[in-house]
């Protein structure tokens, strides 16, 4: 458990969205936290989690793509597999609470995307 994860120990929350996971060691970590506390969690993933995007009509059915070593934290390379890893972390952490929103690009003021 991270020293930033003490803040939320003890408290108890109806749900979380968490925007921030993007290595399945922290989405783990921090949902295993609150699985106790809460009865929701919802993890914005991104449709980079799909394993081929040049198909049309995907949907939470298709295949996710996956990567040789699931302890790689290499973002950059590898965001997609990370997220789908992130999400099953999550699941595992709290099965049948979880709701993975799968977004195309989410940007704002002075994102370079």
């Amino acid at each position: 458990k991270g020293e930033g994860l003490k803040a939320l120990e003890g408290r108890k929350w109806d749900a979380v969205v968490d925007t921030s996971g993007y290595v399945p060691r922290v989405v783990r970590a921090s949902a295993e936290l609150l699985a106790p506390h809460v009865q929701h969690y919802t993890f914005v993933s991104s449709i980079s989690v799909y394993k081929d995007l040049s198909r049309q009509g995907l949907d939470e059915t298709a295949t996710v793509a996956t990567v040789e070593d699931a302890t790689t934290e290499d973002v950059e390379k590898h965001y997609g597999a990370l997220k789908a890893l992130c999400e099953q972390a999550a699941e595992t952490a709290m099965p049948g609470r979880v709701f993975n929103v799968r977004p195309g690009l989410i940007v704002g003021p002075d994102d370079p995307s």
